[in-house]
This record gives structure tokens, C-alpha cells and sequence, in this order.
């Protein structure tokens, strides 16, 4: 059975980083950085690309993120925000459940 149109599903770092245009070494070290992030904080892009070791890749990062390396539960994605602490995505990507995430629901 396949998954169903729209449905998150787990993709591995080295796709990520493929089609991202990503190493899969700073893929490792995003996915690393994003595990980090306690509950109840968030981090920038910017931020999360400067402590995986490329401060000018925060655009890879959310590539990364929204090719779904932290969406298959691997990592606490919602807690990656833009540098003005906002949320980024489209509501039918996943802004309200980043919204429920972070809030704890």
C-alpha cells in the first residue's frame, strides 16, 4: 500500500541531502542540532546552519527539514523557526501543526 497523497513520510539524510543539494555530513550535523533543541526552545535556520558547521546555509537547512529528514519523527522539527522566531511554512504545510507542536497540543 502506498502512502497517501500529502502524507509525511520518513525520508532518509542521504535523499534529503541529495535532492536538498546537501552534503549528507551537513545533514547529519542538522539532524544532530535539531535533536538538540529542548523542549519548550527553538532555534533559527541560521542558527541550526551555524552550529552544523555552515553559517550560510540556513536555506539548506529548511530544505532539509521540509524534505522531511525531521518529519519522520527523527527530530523535533517544529522547533526550527525563521530568524524573526516566526513560523515559515504555508498553513497547508504544516503551519498549524508546527503552531499545535509548539504549543504543546
Amino acid at each position: 500500500a502506498g502512502a497517501a497523497a500529502g502524507a509525511l513520510r520518513p525520508v532518509g539524510i542521504a535523499d534529503s541531502a541529495k535532492a536538498a543539494g546537501s552534503s549528507s555530513l551537513f545533514a547529519q550535523r542538522v539532524l544532530q542540532v535539531v535533536q538538540a533543541i529542548p523542549r519548550g526552545k527553538v532555534a533559527s535556520y541560521g542558527q541550526c546552519a551555524a552550529m552544523a558547521g555552515s553559517p550560510n546555509s540556513a536555506r539548506q537547512v529548511g530544505k532539509l527539514l521540509a524534505l522531511g529528514l525531521a518529519r519522520g519523527g527523527a527530530a523535533p522539527w517544529q522547533r526550527v523557526v525563521n530568524a524573526s522566531g516566526g513560523i515559515s511554512l504555508p498553513p497547508a504545510d504544516g503551519r498549524i501543526r508546527q503552531r499545535q507542536l509548539l504549543e504543546g497540543a
